[in-house]
């Protein structure tokens, strides 16, 4: 995608919306909502959608309900000129060449799919989670790293009241020793990537690791990398051999694991995809749950450096 061809089909998108309705882009002009989504806070999770975001995006489905599928192209448009405004300030931030490369496939994907777009499609894109995913990609809030995405976040004190009292102690401990609860950088996996998808191995995962190392010695606040999920569970050391190289990587960086939550969607997730998995809990022989991982900043970038050593 180049800067022409951005520029090309966001300008077919603004005559669109003017031959609907010229009045939408004079009164609810998108450099408006983006500076509205600029103000909000940088470590809220992607999905985070504060009272003024929602106010404009109440005004602007009222000013659209005689013609709702303007919302979608509107939305469309938001998500293009995130990408030209991200492609001018990401040369600032001084991202590691891998990181830029991830980037921009991302930006390419969204590009091609916003071309592909069905203009009579009705669509409510602040309320769908796949949207704010490629919004907070857009927006640089979301930084794509190999297996994982990453973003800034707060790590919630919940772990803390999930598995007794030695670990209320021991985390308490821990937290204490890091710093406090904020902040850090979190993962999480989008199953629609498939970049992302296709990264999910081994390669892929240290990937992750050294490249949050590289970004995190530029963000001397940031205490760690923290994440939740079920292939952090001990169990899988003889359960699943196939997927315990992530734990197995963690550990080797100097992570430690806490309890989290054994729920419906830690197993749907579990046994999504394994039929291996899938029958052993079926036998009930495993009980997925979910575990939190915190990797210190500390022990990620020494880790880092003796990867470097190394090659």
């Amino acid at each position: 995608m180049t800067r022409e061809e951005l520029h090309h089909l966001e300008n077919v998108l603004v005559e669109k919306i003017n031959r609907i309705n010229p009045v939408i882009l004079k009164k609810y002009p998108v450099r408006e909502l983006l500076e509205l989504f600029n103000h909000q806070s940088t470590i809220e999770e992607y999905s985070y959608v504060n009272k003024k975001v929602a106010a404009f995006d109440e005004a602007l489905f009222q000013e659209t309900r005689a013609h709702r599928h303007v919302i979608g192209i509107y939305y469309n448009l938001v998500l293009l000129s995130c990408i030209r405004n991200s492609r001018e300030r990401i040369v600032d931030l001084q991202y590691p060449q891998p990181v830029l490369e991830e980037f921009e496939r991302r930006f390419d994907r969204i590009f091609k799919k916003t071309a592909a777009w069905s203009d009579d499609f009705v669509y409510y894109p602040l309320k769908d989670d796949k949207y704010l995913k490629s919004l907070a990609i857009c927006r640089l809030h979301t930084i794509p790293l190999g297996a994982q995405y990453i973003e800034r976040g707060n790590l919630s004190r919940i772990f803390l009241f999930l598995h007794g009292i030695p670990q209320f102690v021991r985390g308490c401990w821990y937290v204490i020793r890091l710093g406090g609860f904020s902040p850090y950088y979190k993962m999480s996996t989008n199953q629609l990537d498939p970049e992302l998808i296709a990264n999910f191995n081994p390669a892929g995962w240290e990937k992750l690791l050294l490249l949050a190392g590289e970004l995190m010695k530029k963000e001397r606040p940031v205490k760690g990398i923290i994440g939740r999920s079920w292939f952090f569970d001990p169990q899988l050391e003889i359960i699943d051999q196939d997927i315990v190289y992530i734990r197995h990587l963690f550990i080797q960086a100097g992570a430690v694991f806490f309890y989290h939550k054994a729920e419906p969607q830690v197993i749907k997730d579990a046994i999504f995809l394994s039929q291996k998995r899938k029958k052993l809990y079926e036998e009930k022989k495993y009980h997925p749950r979910s575990y939190l991982v915190i990797l210190p900043r500390k022990k990620l970038l020494h880790y880092l450096e003796q990867v470097k050593k190394k090659a």
